[in-house]
């Protein structure tokens, strides 16, 4: 059992690791933004997380696998399940790299200017942050 955990200490090769991975689990029971989901998504590697708010928005339409929190039974399916469906697990790794272009920066933006412009009727949307316009 000793061999199965590594502590690996801090590490500025987190993109190389979560390649490598097979997958990404995160089973918390609380997550505001789960930056390590959305890392794992953009990096295409498979995600099983358990199925929270934050959590559930990311992984929908097929960009990932869910878990009940403490079924540790559905957790040990899901991952023989990744193990099982290569061809679905590349799928869902493509599909889940799509799913984070939406949180471009520049979709946000765009996001913002037409909910402003149909709020005010406005073609302008400008926002002063520390004195420069976006």
């Amino acid at each position: 059992m000793q061999n199965q955990v590594h502590f690996l200490g801090f590490r500025s090769d987190i993109p190389v690791l979560i390649r490598t991975a097979m997958a990404v689990l995160l089973t918390s029971k609380r997550e505001e933004i789960p930056r390590s989901i959305m890392e794992a998504l953009c990096l295409e590697t498979p995600v099983i997380a358990t199925d929270i708010r934050g959590i559930r928005d990311l992984l929908d339409e097929g960009c990932g696998l869910l878990v009940k929190v403490g079924n540790t039974d559905g957790l040990a399916l899901a991952m023989a399940w990744l193990l099982h469906h290569p061809q679905e697990v590349v799928a869902m790794g493509k599909r889940g790299r799509k799913k984070m272009a939406e949180y471009d920066v520049n979709n946000i933006i765009k996001l913002y200017e037409d909910i402003y412009q149909q709020s005010t009727g406005k073609d302008k949307f400008a926002v002063s942050l520390s004195g420069l316009e976006v």
